[in-house]
């Protein structure tokens, strides 16, 4: 589904314009990308839902139901790539069929997350959501079984995915678009701090709320979106620090033109699965101050294109990171950065992934 602008979304639309495919999903929310703008065209979209449920829950069983019995107009392709939670489409593919899957990682509800989804759920209905989700384990373990090829987008999840089902994977990593996302000659009379990442309390962005609430000399610009599960919580908070200054869904272009003017990108996820925020703004020259977890220990190098907290990303250590990480140190480490997110192009993204379905 296309309901947040997030980092795997860009990606599948930049897969779906690389191997020149067609996409099928559950809904494409206004508030997404403009797929024209990524290099794909509206009328190559199929979705499934003109109006999906606002749960969540009730969402998640829907897409459910309408992968598995309404797909089955993919047998008209001979390679079938899936993504996200719509494995219960293996369903509707036949033996002639060639299937891939890319996992941006297992579901996180079902396996390593699975505690801390209950603990937010009414003591009254964990009983039922426990029944729930071994339904949905038992068929996410059944579907992947399917799948001919699996890809995975980092170490992080190659790991991650081996422990929970058993099954190996080989990696193509996520990759940025260096001819959109690159340095500019963007200046600001007060240098600012960004966060961009989803409001939502695995990215934790209410810790990087309250060290610059700690921080009244420095500016933060938050970037959110009209969906996000925190929204509330967090700009309840934003309201008290006249430092912090708010984007509600900005433009590609308006995103990629605060990133070229940040002194750094704050990016402080539990166990990120690859994360494409840090190589969205080393591509455009910026550093990136980042948790020392997941899969940013894969793209963010230490002292050359940032700095890491630790895995626990406590206040006290955002507050230290950024003092370290001030405009003039920042600038010194641009053009390594620049140089690092090369390493995660499209072009080479592209070239591998069509090598894999072609063969």
């Amino acid at each position: 589904m296309f309901l947040y602008r997030g980092g795997g979304e860009r990606l599948i639309l930049l897969m779906a314009r690389a191997l020149d495919a067609d996409i099928v999903t559950g809904f494409y929310d206004d508030g997404c990308y403009d797929p024209e703008s990524l290099g794909v065209s509206k009328s190559r979209i199929r979705t499934l839902l003109s109006n999906p449920p606002r749960s969540s829950s009730l969402r998640k069983l829907l897409l459910t139901w309408v992968f598995r019995f309404k797909t089955r107009f993919i047998r008209e392709y001979d390679v079938v790539i899936f993504s996200g939670d719509c494995l219960s489409a293996m369903a509707s593919l036949s033996p002639q069929q060639h299937s891939l899957y890319y996992c941006h990682t297992p579901p996180r509800y079902l396996f390593d997350q699975y505690y801390a989804y209950m603990e937010k759920i009414r003591p009254l209905l964990r009983h039922v959501y426990r029944i729930a989700f071994a339904i949905f384990r038992w068929s996410y373990l059944h579907d992947i079984a399917r799948a001919d090829t699996i890809l995975v987008n980092s170490e992080t999840i190659r790991k991650r995915l081996l422990e929970h089902t058993g099954y190996a994977s080989q990696i193509v990593y996520p990759c940025v678009d260096t001819d959109f996302f690159s340095p500019g000659l963007e200046s600001h009379n007060v240098p600012y701090y960004l966060s961009y990442a989803r409001l939502a309390s695995i990215k934790r962005v209410d810790r990087i709320v309250e060290a610059f609430a700690r921080m009244p000399e420095r500016k933060l610009v938050l970037v959110h979106g009209p969906h996000d599960p925190q929204r509330e919580e967090v700009l309840a908070r934003v309201w008290e620090c006249p430092n912090i200054e708010t984007w509600e869904s900005p433009s590609d272009t308006e995103l990629r033109d605060l990133i070229r003017g940040a002194a750094a990108v704050i990016y402080i996820p539990q166990a990120e699965d690859f994360g494409m925020t840090p190589i969205e703004s080393m591509a455009c020259g910026t550093p990136v101050i980042a948790a020392a977890d997941g899969g940013l220990l894969e793209t963010v190098v230490e002292g050359k294109t940032g700095y890491f907290v630790s895995d626990e990303a406590r206040v006290e250590e955002i507050i230290e990171a950024v003092r370290r990480l001030d405009p003039e140190t920042a600038a010194t480490m641009s053009a390594a950065c620049v140089r690092r997110a090369h390493d995660f192009s499209y072009h080479s993204f592209a070239e591998r992934m069509r090598e894999i379905v072609e063969a």
